[in-house]
């Protein structure tokens, strides 16, 4: 259920912020618009750098999954709740993911497979 087999960053370094102009939620893909908070990630896995801006929405379903599982994948997070509500049986986990979907189907940006 918990998916937190990953390798380490070799660097991790998370700040929250306020945003000065629109950013795009790298779980749900809606837009941080100007004066919301987000959580902005900087990490280094080897030689590769990657940046995640997260919405306030995901970034509580993150931080349940940290406190539930002990971790989480960046761009997992919708597939991880899901999976935890089917398991748990739990209303609250289900709304977060229709919330989550709400989200991509109003900006009718079709979902990225990995």
């Amino acid at each position: 259920m918990c998916n937190i087999d990953y390798d380490m960053p070799d660097l991790y370094s998370q700040s929250y912020r306020i945003a000065k102009k629109r950013h795009v939620c790298y779980e749900c893909a809606r837009f941080i618009e100007p004066k919301e908070k987000y959580s902005y990630v900087f990490a280094i896995y080897g030689k590769e750098n990657s940046s995640y801006k997260t919405c306030y929405h995901c970034f509580m379903g993150q931080e349940w999954l940290l406190k539930t599982c002990g971790g989480f994948l960046h761009g997992n997070l919708e597939e991880e709740i899901k999976e935890h509500a089917e398991d748990y049986k739990r209303m609250d986990l289900y709304r977060f993911v229709v919330g989550i979907n709400k989200k991509w189907n109003k900006l009718n940006i079709p979902k990225l497979k990995d």
